[in-house]
């Protein structure tokens, strides 16, 4: 290989690497995860970024005043949204990654031929 070709292609797979991470932030910002706790006495909704999107408290949960309940479900719904964000995250990289690999052995073969 020339030094030119071998540069383009260094080229084309640092796009590679800049349009794999564009499209790894798109499909988390868009993937939105609701945990709901206590019978949906609280709701989270976040994107698979972890932004809160959302958080609602069922009026009569917030009416118990009941402390140590609330900050209970609160734990385990950042628990539970922590566990689903992962999840997303994981299922989204192997997604875009085989087909990230895919274009840039596509693109390494059409280099040589």
């Amino acid at each position: 290989m020339r030094k030119k070709d071998v540069k383009e292609v260094l080229d084309k797979l640092e796009k590679a690497r800049s349009d794999f991470n564009t499209q790894v932030e798109q499909a988390l910002s868009s993937e939105i995860i609701e945990v709901s706790v206590g019978a949906g006495f609280l709701i989270i909704k976040s994107n698979a970024l972890g932004d809160i999107l959302e958080v609602k408290v069922d009026q009569e949960l917030y009416d118990m005043k009941d402390k140590k309940m609330l900050e209970d479900l609160i734990k385990t719904s950042i628990e539970e949204l922590h566990t689903r964000i992962g999840t997303a995250y994981n299922r989204i990289i192997k997604k875009i990654s085989g087909e990230s690999i895919e274009n840039i052995v596509k693109t390494l073969t059409d280099k040589q031929t």
